[in-house]
């Protein structure tokens, strides 16, 4: 069964994808529910940094690590950011060595204005699904 954004199913080679964030351990958020999320968005906390996906209605992928902070969907500076085709952006996070490895993103950026969507999504009503 596929995701669900909007009034468009996903491709299976992004439930793919998806699952592998799921494999993964990540946390998913569903915005505003799971059975008719309009963006989702997901979640993988390391002690030293998060990474986030999000999946918005137009289609567009966005991920990012970010330096640890109270609300990972706002961070203020990012080591590392994607925007554009889903599958490459879980692909690229999921590509990712993890904070101390060789090769690791440590540039600091000032986080995107895409990055605010998720922001402005977390304070509405939405469905978290931890890892199972």
């Amino acid at each position: 069964m596929g995701v669900r954004i909007g009034n468009q199913m996903n491709s299976g080679l992004l439930d793919e994808w998806l699952d592998a964030l799921r494999r993964a351990r990540w946390t998913f958020y569903y915005f505003p529910n799971q059975e008719s999320p309009r963006t989702v968005s997901g979640l993988y906390r390391w002690r030293e940094a998060v990474d986030v996906f999000g999946l918005f209605p137009d289609g567009t992928g966005l991920a990012y690590r970010a330096l640890p902070v109270e609300d990972p969907f706002s961070p203020d500076v990012v080591t590392w950011t994607f925007a554009g085709d889903p599958i490459w952006a879980i692909r690229e996070v999921l590509a990712l060595p993890p904070p101390g490895a060789d090769g690791e993103p440590v540039w600091h950026q000032f986080a995107p204005p895409l990055c605010q969507v998720l922001s402005d999504l977390s304070t509405t009503n939405h469905v978290i699904r931890p890892p199972t």
